[in-house]
């Protein structure tokens, strides 16, 4: 049996102005579309906008589920569950994309319900772009500008949020400090844009050998973190131990210059009850100690810090 399915729709949107409103209640229909535009301007946070306006859209025609995609920003977000009927919109703003929206249900659209979504698209637009834009600030503040890794500041929100996720449901968490050994031998012999292409390399490294679930960071200089989720004291040392040896394995072409580095690295799984300091410490000290036995390896932290 063939599923019925309605037709996808596009609507390309230029500025808020220029949807004209359905014949007949235009009183009504701008005082819902103003007072939808008031709503989603209350907050700048993507999800939030997308979470009013599905509630709004689901209260107001019945809607099983809306979605909504934006690949570049790597959002995929479904409020409800998918039915039978589709409508599709991409949304376009000067011939550029603001991601698109499916909206479904169990029976088919009428034409005035898909009139009231493209006049709800419209409110949405404004509100779906500085959200957007917001997301962009704070994606950049919090990324590292050389090697495209999160920056310090990231680590503490993230590993904030971490430990957290950690407490409620009682998952392991695992944490990776990482330093790319005599460095400053590096800078000094090949100079610091040398030293830039050791360090975006290394950032490569750790992308290719880390999950998509890991997140990482440059923590500052040559030392880098890795905050592991789901993952106990085993796993993570096999990690640690996969990135020192691709770190190992890689040679840095520079001019006619070949690199070579290594690093060393420090683990410590998130005790009960410890917060980032702490934890950071405990592998800061396993990294110290894997750098007096002779670099180039992985040490674990201890259980407990000592004094």
């Amino acid at each position: 049996m063939t599923e019925n399915k309605q037709a996808p729709a596009t609507v390309r949107v230029v500025t808020s102005t220029t949807a004209e409103l359905p014949d007949g209640a235009a009183e009504r229909q701008l005082a819902n579309h103003l007072r939808l535009a008031n709503l989603l301007h209350r907050s700048l946070d993507i999800n939030e906008v997308l979470r009013l306006f599905a509630g709004e859209l689901t209260r107001e025609l019945g809607l099983a589920s809306v979605s909504f995609q934006h690949p570049r920003y790597n959002i995929a977000m479904e409020f409800g569950e998918p039915a039978t009927h589709r409508a599709e919109y991409k949304l376009d703003i000067d011939g550029e994309s603001y991601g698109s929206l499916v909206f479904s249900r169990g029976r088919r659209l009428t034409k005035v319900e898909l009139d009231r979504l493209e006049i709800a698209l419209v409110a949405l637009l404004p509100a779906l772009r500085n959200a957007l834009q917001y997301l962009e600030a704070m994606q950049t503040a919090a990324r590292d500008a050389l090697t495209g890794v999160g920056n310090r500041v990231a680590l503490e929100v993230t590993a904030e949020r971490e430990i957290a996720m950690a407490r409620r449901s009682g998952q392991p968490s695992a944490l990776l400090v990482i330093d790319i050994d005599h460095f400053k031998r590096v800078n000094d012999k090949y100079g610091h844009s040398a030293g830039d292409c050791v360090l975006v390399e290394t950032a490569r490294q750790l992308k290719q050998n880390c999950r998509e679930s890991d997140s990482i960071f440059r923590f500052g200089g040559e030392e880098f973190v890795v905050l592991l989720n789901q993952t106990e004291e085993t796993g993570a040392f096999a990690i640690a131990e996969r990135i020192r040896t691709a770190i190992d394995s890689m040679l840095v072409q520079y001019g006619q210059q070949t690199i070579h580095a290594t690093a060393s690295i420090g683990v410590a799984c998130l005790n009960p009850g410890e917060g980032l300091p702490a934890w950071f410490d405990r592998a800061d000290r396993a990294l110290y100690l894997a750098k007096q036995a002779g670099r180039n390896r992985v040490v674990r932290a201890a259980k407990r810090n000592i004094a």
